[in-house]
């Protein structure tokens, strides 16, 4: 994903992921993986060294470790290995996997702690890098790029505005409650809320832009008004009443006369008034309609934002699942019988499954699927069974040693956890040497 924002980002919103196949030779075809050679052996054994390491620091007593701690180590490892699942699928070279390592453990890290910690400035971390990456990700698409300044900075504001009220939001009471400490206080005022800050901002900038087009195009022609007065009988053969009459017109078209300048007055101004108000109102719907209808902006708005959703989903998913490996770690189950709890192997399986999916998922949302993502992802998958399997071996035979006081690794056989990856890994080696016997 740091591969798919940085490109995005350089080209305006173009998105494209390195292909990480080789040509097919012969009807076979190869995968090239980010790693290989020395370098997938030594990031094998750190593999199978975390994974010991997790398990020595969750399953032994010698460390005398409390259970909370215990429960975060599994949290933060089930994290870990996610992010490197990630991060083998979608890299090409060792030096893209480190980088997307990194740039994954910057990004999402702050959301996942906030989860975890219930921290609120992990929140506001994780609300401002949110919000920057969606604000840069629009600026640089091509339909707001080539516009200026002040479009740039009405768009910066509205995408601001989508995006922290949908995080804000979700984090209420009513979703993740991840930022009930930030919604209480909306109790003490209702303008304390930042999505109503937000909103009165976004409302001021678009208003703003609105009124300076509508003065930009300048003042309306008005006609004046039609003339009152009566028509002066000076040029006119008049009879003895009309002279008599004069003086008294000339005074009514005196009156008139005012009375007309100051309506003419009062007209222009009521007609100037409403037609820079219906400027504004048209040039207000137009700007927000285009911001509605901007397909880049929705498309790079709802990426971030569902991104953001799918991250906090696993996160959920790590903190419901982690009580239940560790409850599993620390029972002593016999060869071949099912937890006392049956669901807990199924879930288990599931969330694997689920990460997974996650994977292929965020791949299709930053590009459009392939199956350079699926075999990449499945190899890992492959490794991580792997390294578990092996981590039980070691376990087992550590649990011989007293001083470490191993618990749930002490059976005399390993557990149907340990039989169904090396079911998996038996199934997958004999479909690979069927499918090469019958290739010949």
């Amino acid at each position: 994903m740091i591969t798919m924002l940085a490109t995005a980002l350089l080209e305006g919103g173009r998105c494209t992921l390195p292909c990480r196949f080789m040509s097919v030779v012969n009807e076979s075809q190869d995968v090239s993986i980010p790693l290989g050679g020395v370098g997938a052996v030594l990031y094998f054994i750190l593999l199978v060294l975390l994974v010991l390491l997790t398990a020595l620091v969750t399953c032994s007593r010698y460390f005398e470790i409390p259970y909370e701690l215990k429960l975060l180590t599994v949290e933060f490892f089930v994290i870990i290995i996610s992010i490197g699942w990630f991060s083998f699928t979608v890299s090409k070279d060792l030096g893209d996997f480190q980088l997307h390592m990194l740039g994954l453990s910057i990004l999402v890290g702050p959301i996942i702690g906030m989860h975890l910690l219930n921290s609120a400035g992990l929140f506001w971390i994780s609300l401002l890098i949110t919000t920057l990456c969606a604000i840069l990700l629009v600026l640089k698409s091509d339909s707001v790029k080539n516009h200026g300044f002040w479009i740039k900075l009405l768009t910066t504001v509205y995408v601001a505005w989508v995006v922290v009220g949908i995080i804000v939001t979700l984090g209420g009471k009513h979703f993740f409650q991840y930022a009930s400490k930030i919604t209480i206080l909306t109790d003490i005022h209702p303008y304390l809320d930042l999505r109503y800050l937000l909103t009165g901002i976004l409302l001021t900038a678009a208003v703003g832009d609105a009124w300076v087009n509508a003065y930009r195009a300048g003042l309306p022609h008005i006609r004046s008004l039609p003339d009152l007065r009566f028509k002066d009988p000076r040029n006119t053969p008049t009879s003895f009443t009309q002279a008599i009459l004069r003086p008294f017109i000339i005074v009514i078209n005196v009156g008139l006369l005012i009375f007309q300048v100051i309506t003419n007055i009062f007209w222009k101004l009521i007609v100037i008034v409403l037609t820079y108000f219906y400027r504004i109102a048209v040039n207000l719907a137009n700007r927000l309609f285009e911001l509605l209808s901007d397909k880049n902006i929705i498309i790079w708005v709802a990426r971030v934002l569902v991104t953001f959703i799918l991250v906090s989903l696993f996160t959920r998913g790590v903190i419901y699942v982690s009580p239940i490996a560790l409850t599993y770690l620390l029972s002593t189950i016999p060869f071949l019988t099912l937890p006392p709890d049956k669901s807990a192997l199924i879930i288990l399986t599931g969330f694997f499954l689920m990460t997974f999916l996650l994977i292929l998922c965020l791949c299709t949302l930053w590009d459009d699927f392939d199956d350079v993502y699926l075999i990449p992802a499945a190899s890992y998958a492959t490794v991580i069974l792997i390294a578990f399997f092996l981590t039980g071996l070691f376990m087992y035979g550590l649990a011989e040693v007293s001083q470490l006081d191993i618990v749930g690794f002490n059976a005399k056989s390993p557990g149907p956890f340990s039989i169904l990856i090396l079911g998996i890994l038996g199934s997958l080696f004999t479909f690979q040497i069927l499918k090469r016997v019958a290739s010949r």
